[in-house]
């Protein structure tokens, strides 16, 4: 199967509200706990630090 060169390998999600969120990742985390900076995706500010 030949592959197309312009066709680029970034993850789309669409959320409920029928936003489209785009990333360059292969894998992501969506955000449950709306504690993220950048929700819809998760950055693990739901997390505890420590030291």
């Amino acid at each position: 199967m030949p592959t197309d060169p312009g066709t680029d390998r970034r993850t789309i999600t669409y959320t409920a509200d029928g936003r489209i969120v785009r990333s360059d990742r292969c894998v992501v985390a969506l955000c449950l706990c709306r504690r993220s900076a950048r929700y819809p995706l998760c950055d693990t500010s739901h997390r505890k630090r420590r030291r």
